[in-house]
């Protein structure tokens, strides 16, 4: 536990000093870096006892470090990503072949990419750090390492949309399909967003999402969801986990109907307040999805995994709507402490709650 807390309070400290002007871009740059280099830290330097996957990545690494190059592809009968798979054989040949060195390149793909989203999308950052970490972001990136190098690198799909370069948009998008192939979906839905919203029409977008949104989510509820499921099992296997009926899956429960919570509000808001950008627009459309898949769960088995890539733009969407419609200075510190307060509080509660992370390990203690 004292590790989180020191990378807390040292993140608090060190962003009340320095970002005093939100508009000094290197205060900017130099907040990211100091708190990503911490993160960097706790994430690179872990035992294999923290993390619910680590031991079971640590397992697959000795083995793919054993694989001759041309043998990566037939690894587990050829379903484990072939980036992943590269990235592993990549580590094994540097500095001895450690573990470590995997986790290290693990957390610099994820933590890079997250922190550029952040400095291009976020309009407070010190706010979009703690919800990364308050969130859960951080410590479920300790776990599902696959996933989030995807979700990571999906999120700068939005950024190079949103900076109007397509082609990179497609190469990122391209790059995550090769460590996550469930990243195609969100891939997709983010590239088809800004195709379909490229003018403001007042809040025209967010209605017709909204009747869209209430349409869809009725129709998959009602219909037979067998069916479905034996659609996307016969022309699309690697999603069919998703959308199995046979396989238990719990989802992340508590955190859930908080994400919930906090996008319906989030949408309420912005639809009774009206006047929002096409910035904004955009960010609400991409938590309508994640509100629609935590819905979904209860019908849909393990679906609540692709709710992970649209979730997690709440982390720029909470700030971007404070300092939208937020203009009295004394209410946004107000409102912007407690963010931040419930941020520590939810972040301290899930390492509670996890056997995995609450004693955290560096790895020269193991």
């Amino acid at each position: 536990m004292l590790p989180y807390l020191v990378m807390w309070t040292a993140i608090l400290l060190f962003g009340s000093w320095r970002l005093k002007n939100k508009n000094d871009i290197k205060a900017k740059r130099a907040f990211l870096l100091f708190s990503f280099l911490l993160m960097l830290l706790l994430q690179s330097m872990r035992s294999l006892h923290v993390g619910a996957d680590t031991k079971v990545y640590y397992v697959w690494f000795r083995q793919i470090k054993m694989l001759r190059w041309s043998d990566l592809q037939h690894f587990r009968g050829g379903d484990v990503e072939y980036g992943w798979l590269l990235l592993n054989k990549l580590a094994s040949k540097l500095f001895g072949g450690d573990f470590q060195i995997l986790l290290l390149l693990t957390s610099l793909l994820i933590l890079i990419n997250i922190g550029i989203f952040i400095y291009y999308s976020s309009e407070d950052v010190l706010m979009s750090v703690s919800l990364f970490l308050g969130l859960g972001h951080f410590l479920t990136a300790m776990s599902s390492l696959r996933q989030y190098i995807a979700i990571a690198f999906v999120l700068n799909v939005y950024t190079a949309m949103e900076k109007k370069k397509p082609l990179i948009a497609v190469l990122l998008a391209a790059v995550a399909y090769y460590f996550h192939k469930s990243s195609l979906a969100a891939s997709v839905a983010i590239i088809g967003l800004f195709i379909l919203i490229k003018k403001r029409k007042g809040m025209g977008n967010i209605y017709l999402a909204l009747i869209t949104f209430a349409g869809v989510l009725s129709l998959l509820l009602i219909s037979n969801i067998e069916l479905i499921g034996r659609f996307i099992a016969k022309y699309m296997q690697k999603y069919s986990i998703y959308f199995s009926a046979d396989i238990q899956s719990g989802g992340s429960g508590k955190l859930d109907m908080i994400y919930l919570l906090i996008e319906l509000l989030l949408i309420i808001f912005v639809v009774y307040k009206g006047r929002s950008n096409i910035k904004l627009q955009r960010e609400i459309l991409l938590i309508l999805v994640a509100a629609a898949i935590i819905l979904l769960q209860s019908n849909i088995d393990h679906i609540w995994r692709m709710g992970f890539y649209f979730n997690i733009f709440l982390i720029i969407v909470i700030p971007n709507t404070y300092n939208h419609y937020l203009k009295n200075n004394q209410s946004k510190m107000v409102i912007k402490g407690g963010i931040i307060a419930s941020s520590v509080l939810l972040f301290l509660y899930l390492v509670l709650s996890s056997r995995s992370i609450y004693t955290y390990e560096f790895w020269f203690q193991y």
